[in-house]
């Protein structure tokens, strides 16, 4: 469990954590199971063994099996972080976005399931090319060059404080896939930039900054009013 901890490695569960957001907990739940399709949107491209037991399906070439106690597999269909989709569907509800995940026709390549009132797009045959510039735990840019309109899909769990601009200007976010995240993009070269800022960090920030200066100021004040010491003044 402290593997991620140790090495820097991203893990699809992070480490234990009871805030877990629910989205992703769901989604977790119906993918959690390396044999269905829907594994692939977590962008696990690696995955540690006990040694001796396989995962038991084709999509997994071992690439490493010098250690004692550990084996390691190439998940060859895994999704990138970052993917162009050229077409979606509408869902209304959470509910409504995993039924259509889980129909027959679902491949996560061709179709994003995509909430609320975002644009619908049908580009079948859309040639689009994306490359990072930058990524950091906060924050990210990728060039995006496409031929006809796209969804980006970033399989980072979506949640309220993550903000987009595309070549400068706002734009927004959409739920996708139940849990991640989905931004419109239409035809041409473009910067996606994606940034997270805690949601209430600048109130909570300037509240703390607030109570520290009351406590410094009354500090000062008893201080200076403590019998048999001298005043002094703050500046």
């Amino acid at each position: 469990p402290n593997l991620g901890c140790l090495y820097s490695i991203e893990h699809v569960r992070g480490v234990p954590n009871p805030m877990e957001l629910d989205r992703y907990r769901r989604f977790l739940q119906v993918a959690g199971d390396r044999a269905s399709p829907l594994y692939d949107l977590l962008g696990a491209k690696y995955l540690v063994v006990t040694k001796g037991s396989g995962p038991g399906d084709e999509r997994f070439v071992p690439v490493y099996d010098g250690d004692a106690a550990v084996d390691l597999y190439l998940n060859t269909t895994a999704l990138p972080l970052a993917l162009a989709v050229p077409r979606s569907r509408t869902a209304d509800s959470a509910d409504q976005a995993l039924t259509l995940m889980l129909a027959d026709d679902f491949d996560p390549f061709q179709w994003v399931v995509v909430e609320g009132n975002g644009p619908m797009i049908n580009s079948p045959g859309a040639q689009a090319t994306l490359s990072f510039l930058a990524r950091h735990l906060s924050s990210m840019t990728l060039r995006v060059e496409t031929d006809q309109p796209v969804y980006i899909l970033v399989s980072t769990p979506n949640a309220p404080g993550w903000r987009a601009t595309l070549d400068g200007l706002p734009i927004a976010i959409y739920a996708a896939d139940l849990a991640f995240m989905a931004i419109p993009v239409p035809a041409g070269n473009h910067h996606l930039t994606l940034s997270y800022l805690p949601p209430y960090f600048r109130e909570s920030s300037a509240a703390a900054l607030l109570s520290i200066l009351l406590v410094t100021v009354m500090s000062a004040r008893y201080l200076a009013q403590r019998p048999g010491r001298k005043g002094f003044a703050i500046g």
